[in-house]
């Protein structure tokens, strides 16, 4: 099997090193945003996905299983809100409205990255 680049490694770590310094929901989406999108971007091999029980410090298993099912549907209702931003025609805050109303209990950065990924998805 072929090694991962170093760059990746890298990259694991980081992740994984500022999602234990984050609040519970936001920890939660970061990995889950790296495990089913950053961590297979580029040409491979990758990393392994984290398991959820790195976040134990974080949380019950209970928890941890409850803001990962939030942070798989706030990532799979992203599109829209992306494609709002993208499109320009002043209905991107509106859907950001709704799209935040929708899925309550995340902050600023993690919505923005959600919206990110959103955009992503638009293109």
């Amino acid at each position: 099997m072929a090694e991962v680049p170093t760059v990746y490694v890298k990259e694991h770590q980081r992740v994984l090193e500022r999602a234990l310094t984050l609040p519970l929901p936001h920890a939660v989406f970061a990995i889950v945003h790296y495990n089913h999108h950053h961590r297979s971007m580029g040409p491979g091999p990758h990393c392994e996905p984290f398991p959820l029980p790195v976040l134990a410090s974080k949380g019950s298993a209970e928890q941890l299983e409850e803001w990962a099912a939030k942070a798989f549907a706030l990532r799979s209702d992203a599109y829209d809100v992306g494609d709002a931003l993208l499109r320009r025609d002043g209905t991107y805050e509106a859907a950001l409205a709704r799209f935040k109303a929708r899925h309550p209990g995340f902050g600023d950065a993690t919505y923005d990255a959600a919206v990110g990924y959103g955009c992503f998805q638009a293109r």
